[in-house]
């Protein structure tokens, strides 16, 4: 299910890099040593780094259209905090 949330609600998300782990029939993003399987079909490739949101124990993927994901500016640690 795909939702669309207000900026005021989303600045309240910590935002870290994430990986991609596998790429197929599902998405496998790598976050803090876990695995979290994206529910959309996002253009992204194994390795990629990308913005994913962390609310308490579930991770939120801010797509934007065509189900392209953010990214961080230049190569980062996975887990770093994006600010």
């Amino acid at each position: 299910m795909t939702e669309i949330i207000k900026f005021e609600d989303w600045v309240k998300f910590e935002l870290r890099v994430g990986e991609i782990k596998k790429v197929g029939k599902k998405v496998i993003i790598n976050y803090n040593n876990r695995d979290f399987e994206a529910k959309l079909d996002l253009d992204v490739n194994k390795g990629d780094q990308i913005v994913v949101g962390i609310s308490r124990d579930n991770l939120i993927l801010p797509v934007v259209k065509d189900n392209i994901t953010l990214v961080p500016e230049k190569q980062a640690e996975i887990g770093w905090k994006i600010s």
